[in-house]
């Protein structure tokens, strides 16, 4: 059996970590022309929806993070979309939201010391909104790998304080601004 256009579309976004769901709307006559083909998919905050209409593509839609949707005419921009993640300055755009970030739990205010902070952390979990996309993050400041160790600071630069430790995982450095909580 041949496979129709839209399942095509619906295997290569499950092949790139979209959720994906193809409803067909088959009309009461049962003519295969106008079959309507509607293919909904969601990956992290992109949305994208494609209707065909029979054999041929009637409209497409997509939006990341609710921004302004655009609307790709033709299948080979629809799977670049499918395929490709989006771009680092789409990321970069998405701020997370205000409220987590003022709702931190930080036991140090803005301008202590680097040494009372680093006392504050040394051996507890702490947790940050990653800039690049607006993820919650958690990580232990372990004493064992930090103790006397170059890489355990607190420094400054271009205006914000940073966080900088190692761990099993390898080396963090985080913005001050960003850590939501101390645990």
């Amino acid at each position: 059996m041949i496979e129709h256009k839209s399942e095509t579309l619906l295997h290569i976004a499950l092949a790139n970590e979209w959720k994906a769901q193809l409803i067909p709307d088959i009309p009461l006559d049962g003519n295969v022309d106008e079959i309507v083909w509607n293919l909904n998919c969601v990956r992290d905050r992109e949305r994208m929806s494609v209707i065909y209409r029979g054999n041929r593509l009637a409209d497409a839609t997509y939006s990341f993070n609710g921004d302004e949707p655009s609307h790709p005419q033709y299948r080979n921009n629809v799977v670049k979309l499918l395929e490709n993640k989006p771009s680092i300055r789409k990321l970069k755009q998405s701020v997370p939201s205000e409220d987590l970030v003022e709702s931190r739990s930080v036991p140090w205010v803005k301008d202590d010391p680097a040494f009372l902070i680093l006392k504050e952390v040394i051996g507890r979990e702490i947790s940050w909104v990653r800039k690049l996309d607006g993820m919650v993050c958690t990580g232990v400041v372990d004493a064992f790998y930090n103790t006397g160790s170059k890489y355990f600071k607190v420094y400054e630069r271009n205006g914000n304080r940073f966080l900088e430790w190692i761990d099993v995982h390898g080396f963090h450095a985080v913005c001050l601004d960003a850590i939501i909580a101390v645990s």
